[in-house]
């Protein structure tokens, strides 16, 4: 039983390719970053299941306990901005414990202005606050090789970077 699991959690999820994906993005930027969540995968499905989809640890925030940087985070936020028409959005997921907290701002430029969460959660289907009913955060961080004094993992490329543009002038 448990091993069919695994192997249809596995497939549905296309983990084969997810991973390799992640480990090219992991290769350059030096991290990777897994979101777990139940659900429907898509519009028509009737049951709910569990999803695990890579994203860009470019929105990966972590809130990190300063004594202790090897520790897992207090909560992570996932920040990335959006447009709607002509007017510049912020949004907010922020990850702890059994919760996931929605926030959408209003921009000005690069400054945040306005809470517009209120309205635009509404606007998207999505709930202020949601219990995952998990104990633990549902952000999976996967580091590129790293040191004990670092959260973030280290890029393949650090040391060729300097290289690249010296051979591209």
């Amino acid at each position: 039983g448990d091993l069919d699991y695994i192997e249809a959690l596995w497939d549905s999820n296309k983990l084969d390719t997810n991973c390799y994906e992640s480990a090219l993005e992991n290769s350059y930027e030096g991290d990777t970053c897994f979101k777990v969540r139940v659900g429907r995968r898509e519009p028509g499905d009737t049951e709910d299941t569990v999803i695990i989809e890579p994203f860009t640890p470019r929105i990966y925030f972590p809130v990190l306990d300063p004594f202790n940087i090897s520790a897992p985070p207090k909560e992570v936020h996932l920040m990335w901005t959006f447009m709607e028409g002509e007017e510049k959005y912020l949004r907010k997921e922020i990850h702890k414990p059994g919760t996931i907290e929605n926030q959408i701002w209003q921009m000005e430029g690069d400054e945040i202005k306005t809470d517009v969460s209120s309205v635009m959660l509404v606007k998207y289907g999505l709930e202020a606050k949601q219990d995952t009913g998990v104990k633990r955060i549902l952000i999976v961080h996967v580091p590129n090789f790293k040191t004990p004094s670092r959260h973030f993992g280290i890029s393949d490329y650090k040391d060729l970077v300097e290289l690249f543009f010296a051979l591209n002038n």
